[in-house]
């Protein structure tokens, strides 16, 4: 089928609910960085020697940001809400043993992913945990003064 003016290009008017998508947050923590990278635009209110400095510390292999350890390693930067989901997993799952701050903080370190308040994150969801509330598992991971 050819069609010689634009115009007479059919349009699908179906669209059902599943098909449509729910944006809660479309910037994530690290979006100023790749604009600056990729395209050298700095926004409004930003300082530009911090996103000069911040992209010497990150590369830039699209889809992905990563972070350059002073060690040399590459550590694939995640959105906060994706944290917050491989912080469940590492310690709540039926794998992740319901450790303390470090333990499973180390876990993600070592799976390496990196946003910037990972440390924060990781310990306000270990108080929070219900499971270790329940059975006195401190936040650096040790039972209270009970007996094991």
């Amino acid at each position: 089928m050819y069609f010689k003016e634009p115009q007479e290009l059919p349009i699908n008017d179906l669209l059902r609910d599943d098909m449509l998508f729910n944006v809660t947050k479309t910037n994530p923590w690290y979006a100023n960085i790749v604009n600056f990278m990729v395209a050298g635009y700095v926004p409004l209110g930003e300082n530009k020697k911090r996103l000069i400095y911040e992209s010497r510390l990150h590369i830039w292999d699209p889809p992905y940001l990563f972070w350059v350890c002073s060690n040399g390693l590459l550590r694939r930067c995640v959105p906060v809400e994706e944290g917050m989901q491989i912080i469940q997993k590492c310690h709540s799952s039926p794998y992740g043993g319901h450790s303390g701050v470090f333990l499973t903080h180390a876990k993600f370190w070592q799976s390496g992913f990196f946003w910037p308040t990972m440390y924060e994150d990781t310990k306000d969801f270990i108080r929070r945990c219900g499971s270790c509330q329940r059975h006195g598992i401190s936040i650096l991971g040790r039972h209270g003064n009970r007996a094991l």
